[in-house]
């Protein structure tokens, strides 16, 4: 810009660097060129100087260094100290801790290993278990050296009435040794032998998916507000709930499932960081020692 005062004084024009800016934007409107300009401008000004009044507490934040910005917000958590509202957000951080905790649970219940063998087929329906077993099921040697009749062949049972012959040849169905009326996910959807990978693939993408997913999260957080992301992650969970409660395929009850391991796990560090947030340095160890020895004490159950 030109010296003004040099242009009343004689009027020449000498250009000097420019103190500040004025931008074309409308009123209350700011980019992040403009919001960079006035930190600078703030980290330059002097202690003491006044603040330009007219910024909002959040255009002033942002004009503060970030290490006097740190240190006053820690004076004010001091000030604050830890009351009902810190409380309750301690609450909700081991509440949505629980929620994790008793999902995995669920999911290590409901896939225990259970004793299976080659369903008979209508013909031989009257048979007894013993019956069965002894006549269509090869007996077969596991790695420890025992005997135990196999789950995922049978004896061909025409070749058998045709020629004496035993011929093993793959299961059409299983039966379970479970009580009656009881079910679980290996029962209900024949999750063993060659299906049995889908069961390792389902747990590969519960790790996978509570990795990846969070950051991605939390950086939505960052832009939308902590709020936002945990009421939509809950009501995402609940609605899985229910869809996997309802669900009639096993594709259908792994999304549900990924649903909710994502959606629980993201209500549960945006809890965390809140928690963080609002209590003061010299407690903020406290929340820790409470959750560590509950989630040890947890995964040492279901193991």
């Amino acid at each position: 810009m030109y010296d003004l005062a040099i242009i009343v004084f004689n009027g020449s024009r000498i250009e000097v660097p420019r103190q500040g800016w004025v931008y074309d934007t409308p009123d209350d409107t700011h980019t992040l060129i403009s919001n960079l300009n006035r930190r600078e401008r703030a980290m330059n000004v002097p202690e003491g100087t006044p603040m330009d009044t007219t910024l909002s507490a959040v255009e002033l934040a942002r004009c503060l260094p970030p290490g006097k910005l740190r240190q006053e917000y820690l004076v004010l958590l001091e000030l604050v100290g830890h009351g009902r509202f810190q409380h309750k957000v301690l609450f909700c951080a081991h509440l949505s801790l629980a929620m994790v905790l008793f999902h995995y649970w669920s999911a290590h219940v409901l896939t225990q290993p259970v004793d299976h063998w080659c369903k008979p087929p209508a013909l031989f329906a009257h048979l007894t278990r013993e019956q069965w077993l002894n006549v269509s099921i090869p007996v077969v040697e596991d790695g420890q050296g025992n005997r135990h009749h196999s789950r995922c062949t049978m004896y061909d049972l025409a070749t058998i009435v045709f020629n004496g012959s035993r011929v093993e040849v793959p299961c059409d169905g299983w039966d379970y040794d479970l009580p009656d009326d009881t079910h679980t996910l290996i029962s209900m959807w024949n999750l063993v032998c060659d299906r049995e990978q889908y069961l390792v693939q389902t747990f590969a993408y519960y790790t996978v998916s509570g990795v990846l997913v969070p950051p991605l999260l939390g950086q939505m957080a960052d832009r939308v507000g902590r709020r936002p992301v945990v009421f939509t992650a809950l009501l995402v969970a609940m609605g899985s709930v229910f869809v996997a409660t309802a669900a009639d395929s096993c594709t259908t009850f792994v999304l549900a499932n990924l649903l909710i391991a994502i959606s629980g796990a993201a209500v549960h560090i945006m809890t965390s960081i809140l928690l963080f947030e609002v209590r003061p340095p010299s407690i903020r160890a406290l929340p820790l020692l409470i959750s560590a020895p509950a989630r040890t004490a947890f995964d040492a159950m279901v193991q």
